[in-house]
């Protein structure tokens, strides 16, 4: 990690990850998700369709003003997508395939 981007290197492979210089990058978008999960508030939720099944969209907030919308189907609450925000544009999108 360096102050201007984030690359993850293995064995002299270099994957590029996207900016540092917010909080927001692809490699802190699952600690970023949880830490909205744990520590923030429910600002608003409301019904909605998502791949053709009916959920639940649940917007979190954090202390420092990050907004998280959180898609959960409806029957099972199991979470199917989530956008991290900043201001009114989505800085991450998280399809979440499979959740234990």
């Amino acid at each position: 990690i360096k102050e201007d981007e984030t690359t993850l290197s293995y064995d002299g492979a270099v994957l590029t990850l996207g900016s540092a210089g917010g909080r927001s990058s692809p490699m802190t978008a699952l600690p970023l998700m949880m830490e909205l999960l744990r520590e923030g508030y429910l600002k608003s939720a409301w019904r909605e369709s998502f791949d053709g099944a009916d959920v639940l969209v649940a917007e979190l907030e954090n202390g420092d003003g990050v907004r998280m919308q959180l898609w959960q189907h409806m029957e099972s609450m199991q979470p199917l997508f989530a956008a991290v925000r900043s201001g009114d544009r989505a800085e991450l999108k998280i399809k979440i395939l499979k959740m234990e």
